[in-house]
């Protein structure tokens, strides 16, 4: 962790959780992949976070503002621990609009020393791109048919098969519009089991190339007003 990212006790923070802000302040960080947090409060009273779900934290510095994500992992002298789950990275509330959706994704786990090979692979032919159901690799396959269950210009969860541990990479590519397809590595920062054999796998992305960014972003936009919802 850089130092310039380092927080210190007494500093304010905002804690993103579905789509709200709340003001909070460090306690303490017993170690350096976690945090005590005093609770957040709205109107007055205290909110709970989540108990196993992901929260983004939003803080400041002379150079801009970043963010992580993080998990609530217990409460103590009066104050939240979390533990850090994602890498820090610049903030841009854009990356915080989630787009609920059910698209196709194929997912290949990235091995060592291969991560950044498909950032700037797009605007490639996809055959037939159209909400379906998971389906497991079969024998000598390295690529997953998934699920996208909602999108962001940050990262994705999808539905999977596999079970992707946390902190592996993986390369996904999707089809934003028929005919045009993005690459992009990710990070597996959550992996939760669904049943009937499926996980639900929350994922980061990483070294983005910024025009695909913008194009994950207007895809997003765009069908938010062409259905009507706003994930702001």
């Amino acid at each position: 962790m850089d130092s310039i990212n380092i927080l210190s006790p007494g500093e304010h923070i905002d804690v993103l959780v579905q789509g709200s802000k709340y003001h909070c302040s460090v306690l303490a960080m017993p170690e350096l992949d976690e945090l005590l947090l005093t609770p957040p409060v709205s109107g007055g009273k205290v909110v709970r976070l989540p108990d196993d779900d992901l929260v983004g934290i939003v803080y400041n510095r002379a150079t801009g503002s970043y963010s992580f994500m993080a998990m609530k992992t217990g409460e103590e002298d009066g104050g939240v621990r979390l533990t850090i789950k994602s890498p820090i990275s610049k903030y841009q509330r854009r990356d915080f609009v989630r787009f609920d959706t059910m698209m196709p994704v194929k997912v290949r786990m990235l091995e060592e020393g291969e991560e950044g090979l498909g950032l700037s692979r797009y605007a490639q032919i996809y055959d037939n791109p159209t909400p379906g159901k998971p389906r497991p690799m079969e024998e000598g396959e390295s690529t997953e048919e998934c699920v996208i269950v909602d999108l962001s210009g940050g990262g994705a969860r999808f539905d999977a098969h596999g079970e992707y541990k946390p902190g592996s990479v993986v390369e996904c590519t999707m089809a934003l519009r028929r005919g045009e397809e993005v690459t992009v590595d990710a990070i597996v920062i959550q992996s939760d089991k669904l049943g009937n054999g499926l996980y639900r796998i929350r994922t980061q992305f990483v070294s983005l190339d910024e025009h695909i960014r913008r194009k994950v972003i207007k895809f997003i936009f765009d069908e938010q007003i062409r259905i009507g919802t706003s994930g702001i």
